[in-house]
């Protein structure tokens, strides 16, 4: 039973941290719903709320996320052309599997960070997250304004 009360005691903040039920929290709980039925096939409901109360669970989520992210906004994006030969230089090279690989690990981290950092509810992150999105905005000044990209929401 107390598991179930610090379940949903996690679930609050998680809505509460952002005020409304965005979609990030929609999309949370699918992946931890997924998550605990995997683990309520191998582990008590004792052993589970464990795995709550040291943040198991939430990393298990947010590394979920993060690969779905890379794969979405950037494996299948450009870089996948680029990997396959479509935007090959004209000496018809391209990236190697094992870089493409490095190249996914590094992304799939890097989301996995930020996801982590954005879902914080350690106060001292949000200063270390705004940094970090300062100092991105730096260096995206001059690019262009991101577009919804319809091959992944169609016609809206």
């Amino acid at each position: 039973m107390m598991f179930y009360i610090i379940k949903i005691r996690i679930v609050v903040l998680i809505k509460k941290k952002g005020g409304k039920n965005m979609v990030i929290n929609f999309i949370y709980e699918k992946y931890e719903e997924q998550i605990m039925a995997a683990l309520r096939e191998v582990f008590d409901d004792k052993k589970i709320e464990t795995f709550y109360v040291d943040g198991s669970i939430r990393d298990m989520v947010l590394k979920q996320m993060a690969k779905a992210l890379t794969i979405t906004v950037f494996r299948n994006g450009l870089v996948e052309d680029i990997h396959s030969g479509v935007f090959s230089e004209e000496d018809g090279t391209k990236i190697s599997q094992k870089y493409m690989k490095e190249l996914n690990i590094d992304v799939c981290n890097r989301i996995y960070t930020m996801l982590s950092l954005l879902m914080s509810n350690d106060s001292e992150n949000n200063q270390k997250t705004y940094d970090i999105f300062k100092f991105g905005s730096i260096f995206s000044n001059n690019w262009d304004e991101p577009l919804i990209e319809k091959s992944l929401v169609g016609d809206k």
